[in-house]
């Protein structure tokens, strides 16, 4: 987990380029942030656009989760849910089709790069699910 490990020298370099700054990881962060989000799935309500607390509560009901997974709206239709459980994963990928309200629910598993019509790279989408404490040391050194 990325909150266990701490940031070893080399992890972050910061830069001015033209006079923005510019923020790189190394590859180890990277690989951390990718483990991260290795049982995560990224799918779309087809048909339909239903509100975020809606879609959950029904995701809740016709998956039945071992334990909680956490679920982004992550715009133009797409969500990602990032799951705790192995088995839960699985489970929603091989079985299905999945349906709410009528409408087909399309699932992919989740993997680096994944683009959007955002523009957005995967970083965006691997950061927002992170821990606030690795953020914390994080934005302590770049601070320094």
């Amino acid at each position: 987990m990325l909150m266990g490990n701490s940031l070893l020298e080399g992890d972050v370099k910061k830069s001015m380029v033209d006079g923005i700054p510019l923020i790189e990881f190394s590859k180890r962060i990277h690989q951390l942030l990718v483990n991260e989000m290795s049982i995560s799935v990224v799918f779309k309500l087809l048909g339909r656009n239903i509100g975020f607390v809606a879609l959950q509560n029904k995701l809740y009901g016709i998956w039945r989760p071992s334990k909680p997974f956490q679920l982004m709206d992550i715009e133009n239709g797409y969500f990602l849910a990032k799951f705790q459980s192995l088995d839960d994963y699985e489970k929603i990928l091989t079985q299905g089709p999945w349906l709410i309200f009528g409408q087909y629910l399309t699932i992919q598993r989740y993997h680096t790069p994944i683009r959007f019509s955002l523009g957005l790279g995967p970083l965006v989408f691997l950061i927002t699910f992170t821990r606030r404490r690795f953020y914390g040391r994080l934005g302590g050194w770049l601070a320094e």
